[in-house]
């Protein structure tokens, strides 16, 4: 599988924090409106908009700053010795 380099993000990485945000954001609507027992209006699906741009910035934040192993740790060059 091919993974993004560290400081890019790739049209896959996209697609997921596009997901990501979509499901938190559902989710969450869903949660809210079973606990108020009532469908949500205009406010709520602004918050839930907001939820779920902010986890989708989060995981392509995640993903811009991590190397391919997934680490956040600079890439270390190996010595020759």
């Amino acid at each position: 599988m091919q993974r993004s380099k560290k400081y890019t993000i790739s049209w896959r990485d996209a697609l997921h924090g596009f997901i990501t945000a979509f499901l938190s954001a559902s989710l969450t609507g869903v949660i809210d409106s079973l606990s108020v027992g009532a469908l949500p209006d205009l406010a709520h699906i602004k918050t839930h908009a907001l939820i779920g741009l902010s986890a989708g910035v989060g995981y392509l934040l995640k993903k811009f700053i991590t190397n391919s192993d997934g680490k956040f740790t600079p890439e270390q060059k190996k010595s020759l010795l």
